[in-house]
C-alpha cells in the first residue's frame, strides 16, 4: 500500500516521470505480446492424460479434421445422429480396435465444443470407456476417444496422437 502512496506522490510531483512510466509499461507489452509465440489449435491438446508409466501426455486432433465437419449449433440443431447410435458404433469400434480387448463397456459421454476460434460450432463426443478382456473390465489409462460429427473416432495409441 505505501509503494502505491509514494508512486502516486511522484506522479503528482512530476507530470513527465508518470508519462515516461506509462510509455515504458506500454512499450513492454508490445515487446512481449510481439515476440511470444502465438499457439495454434494444432499445439492446443484435446485433452491431457497420463499413460500406464505415469507420465503426462497430451492428445491431439488436427484440426483438418475439424475443418471437414459442418458446423453445429445446440441451440438450433438436432445432434447429426443419436446416443444410441454413438453408442452402437463406439462399441463397434471398440470391438475392433481396442487391442486386446473383446469389447469396451462406455462409462461417460461428454458433448465438447472444439476449442479452435477459427472454427467456431464444431463439436465432438468425448467416450470414456473401459476395455473387458475375457468378461473382465481392465481399467487402463487413457481409455477414452472422441467421435467426431461424421462418425469418425479417434483415440490416443490408436490412431490420434
Amino acid at each position: 500500500m505505501l509503494d502505491k502512496i509514494l508512486y502516486v506522490g511522484v506522479c503528482v510531483r512530476s507530470i513527465s516521470l508518470c508519462k515516461l512510466n506509462i510509455w515504458l509499461v506500454l512499450l513492454g507489452i508490445f515487446f512481449l505480446s510481439t515476440s511470444s509465440h502465438a499457439v495454434t489449435c494444432d499445439e492446443t491438446p484435446i485433452l491431457k492424460y497420463f499413460d500406464a508409466g505415469g507420465e503426462e501426455r497430451p492428445f491431439y486432433i488436427k484440426q483438418e479434421r475439424f475443418e471437414k465437419i459442418e458446423a453445429w449449433s445446440p441451440a438450433v440443431d438436432d445432434l447429426p445422429f443419436t446416443i444410441k447410435e454413438l453408442v452402437n458404433l463406439f462399441e463397434d469400434w471398440g470391438s475392433k480396435n481396442v487391442k486386446g480387448a473383446d469389447r469396451v463397456v462406455i462409462n461417460g459421454i461428454n458433448l465438447s465444443k472444439y476449442h479452435c476460434i477459427d472454427l467456431p460450432s464444431r463439436w465432438y463426443f468425448l467416450v470414456m470407456y473401459v476395455p473387458v478382456v475375457n468378461e473382465k473390465k481392465t481399467f487402463v489409462n487413457a481409455s477414452y476417444a472422441v467421435v467426431l460429427f461424421d462418425k469418425s473416432i479417434i483415440a490416443p495409441g490408436v490412431d490420434g496422437k
